[in-house]
């Protein structure tokens, strides 16, 4: 393994972006599930704490 402060820095960003993008996927997810579902928009973007804008930008509405 790579043992540098530069190499250690990248990676813990790279895992953290990895994370959000996790975190942002699963939130569009059940977006479409409760969409699905016939669950009103503005609950949605209440529970997922996502915003309209997100939404749409991800084909969800």
């Amino acid at each position: 393994m790579i043992e540098s402060p530069v190499y250690d820095m990248f990676l813990e960003e790279g895992i953290e972006k990895g994370m959000q993008q996790g975190e942002l996927r699963k939130a569009l997810q059940t977006a479409r599930n409760m969409l699905a579902e016939g669950d009103a928009l503005a609950k949605v973007l209440r529970i997922t704490g996502l915003t309209e804008e997100q939404l749409r930008e991800h084909g969800v509405v």
